[in-house]
């Protein structure tokens, strides 16, 4: 039994097919451990479903008073809403692992981990399951299928073509701004998880259209944190067509995992255990 399970482990699979497999072995044993706890489980999708509910009915009371903003309607909005769910929610589902980085560092559990033949950040990541994208992707999906027929969508290749590209990109950019944030865990140890609590905070700002904001900070959520690639630029290419800006969402969101790997890779290389 021993021989055969190391056979399934080492070989003859090449490596990144061998990462992978262990890497869905151990989502399926967190899953398997999560859900044996069904209350728990259910109240983790019901408090993160209400916590978008209440943003949304947030957005309604601003509709409410003012009937268009730069030319946005609310249910254009609420277009725009759901698809940051769908976003937020892709990232989220896969990207729990990295806000353990900062209890890792802390307790020193990256010793044991860089003992393992195995990447760390496979290993992080193969721990957890974000369950809160449940109701992300649910909730998402419930408020474009509601807002759809009140906004004037013309349906083509196109458009899909570019809901394709932007929704997995903007899912990129999310996922590396939640890594490059835990990752600063390994400069500021006794600060858990604020510099990432502080940048999903700032990507609260895509629930709006770019155009109501300064453009100084416009330019900033498409440039520096390029947060307006997670809803406007997709939400855009409903309304209005796609436009060059979809198309070259995926840049952004390579550009923003580059820049997060170089971050972790700085970190992971100061980091020098717990000293006990």
């Amino acid at each position: 039994m021993g021989v055969d399970a190391d056979r399934r482990i080492h070989g003859p699979r090449p490596y990144a097919l061998r990462v992978l497999w262990l890497y869905g072995r151990m989502l399926g044993q967190h899953a398997l451990a999560r859900l044996s706890y069904e209350t728990d489980f259910l109240l983790t999708i019901g408090a993160s479903a209400l916590t978008q509910v209440l943003g949304l009915i947030f957005l309604g009371v601003v509709f409410s008073r003012i009937p268009s903003v730069r030319g946005w309607t609310f249910w254009q909005a609420a277009l725009l809403y759901g698809l940051l769910l769908e976003v937020r929610g892709l990232a989220a589902a896969f990207g729990e692992g990295a806000w353990s980085i900062g209890g890792a560092v802390a307790r020193g559990e990256l010793d044991r981990l860089l003992l393992r033949p195995l990447p760390v950040l496979v290993q992080l990541y193969g721990g957890g399951l974000g369950w809160s994208a449940i109701a992300d992707l649910g909730l998402g999906a419930a408020i474009l299928a509601v807002a759809g027929p009140h906004v004037a969508i013309v349906w083509s290749f196109g458009t899909v073509a570019a809901l394709c590209v932007a929704l997995p990109s903007g899912a990129m950019v999310y996922w590396s701004a939640m890594l490059a944030a835990n990752s600063i865990a390994f400069w500021t140890v006794g600060a858990r998880g604020t510099v990432a609590f502080l940048l999903h905070g700032v990507s609260e700002l895509a629930k709006f259209p770019l155009p109501v904001y300064p453009r100084l900070l416009a330019g900033v959520l498409t440039w520096c944190l390029p947060f307006a690639f997670l809803s406007f630029y997709p939400a855009r290419a409903l309304v209005a067509g796609p436009d060059l800006a979809v198309w070259l969402s995926p840049l952004a969101g390579l550009g923003s995992l580059l820049c997060a790997w170089l971050v972790w890779r700085a970190g992971l290389a100061r980091y020098e255990g717990t000293g006990s």
